[in-house]
Parts: structure tokens; C-alpha cells; sequence
């Protein structure tokens, strides 16, 4: 059995993905989809390299996210399977919920490409009066909205986004 290479993205190459996705007219709820899949298969970016391709892109970061996306070292993507490391557990408030990401991170990424799924998520929690890990999230549009569905360790939860739209 033969290890497979791993290519290390350089700021160019994950510019250049953020520009393609950028400059599609895809829909914005469905734009994280094309960056993956613009990534190729076993590479890995690393934080202080996405972190300046996000900027040199004018790729805006919330205040919200802000924490999340300094805390990460890399990423990396094998087939349709996602690590994320960062420096520490990273816990933060999204629209009114605690949300808590470990050190590590992992999820598959599939679903279709109108309604694109996380699977499979390790090292997410949010906090309703206890930790609950989310093990998946699928987005999908119906009649012009957009709904997320979160699935936990004890249930699955359903929620519309009413700010986003096409």
C-alpha cells in the first residue's frame, strides 16, 4: 500500500479558488460547495495561508466567525473528507446558540449540489443546557427559502433562513 501525496496550497492557488467561486454566478447559500470542490482531492491549506487569500479576497468574516477562522492551522481535504486542526477548542455564540469546535474537526461532505450536505461531523457541539454534538447538516431551498437541517445526538432540528436569498 503506497501513501498518497498530499499537495500543500499555496495563496495563489486558494486565491485563485476563492476568485472562481466568487466570479460564478452561483448562488451565495450554495458557494461554499464550489470552494470545496475547487480544492481537488488530498490537499491541505494552512490557516496563515487561508487567512490571507480570505483577505486578499475581500472575503468578508463576521465577528462571529472571526474567532474560528484565526484558531485554524489547516485543513485538509481527502476525497470527500474534511480535517480541520486548530490551536484550541473554540467555543462562540451564533445567532443566540453556543456553538463549541474542538481542536480537531471532521466531517464528509456530500448531499447533491442544490442541497449540499455535512455528514458524519466529529468535534461540534452546541449548548442547549447540555453539550450536543451535530453530526450533520443538510441546506436545502423550497419555494424560494432556504432551511437547514441539523441533525444531533438527540434529535434533528429544522430551521429556515430568512436572510439569505438567491
Amino acid at each position: 500500500m503506497s501513501d498518497v501525496a498530499v499537495t500543500i496550497l499555496t495563496l495563489e492557488q486558494v486565491s485563485e479558488i476563492i476568485a472562481k467561486a466568487q466570479s460564478s454566478d452561483a448562488n451565495p447559500m450554495l458557494m461554499g460547495m464550489q470552494l470545496f470542490n475547487g480544492l481537488g482531492n488530498n490537499v491541505t491549506v494552512t490557516g496563515d495561508t487561508l487567512r490571507l487569500a480570505i483577505e486578499a479576497s475581500a472575503v468578508p468574516v463576521t465577528d462571529a466567525l472571526e474567532p474560528l477562522v484565526t484558531a485554524i492551522l489547516s485543513i485538509s481535504k481527502t476525497g470527500a473528507h474534511i480535517t480541520t486542526a486548530n490551536h484550541q477548542k473554540i467555543e462562540m455564540t451564533l445567532n443566540g446558540n453556543r456553538i463549541r469546535f474542538d481542536e480537531e474537526v471532521t466531517c464528509d461532505v456530500g448531499g447533491t449540489p442544490d442541497a449540499p450536505a455535512l455528514k458524519n461531523i466529529a468535534g461540534v457541539s452546541a449548548h442547549k443546557l447540555a453539550w450536543i454534538a451535530i453530526k450533520g447538516i443538510l441546506l436545502q431551498q423550497n419555494d424560494g427559502r432556504w432551511k437547514v437541517q441539523v441533525t444531533t445526538s438527540v434529535g434533528t432540528v429544522n430551521f429556515n433562513i430568512d436572510s439569505a436569498k438567491p
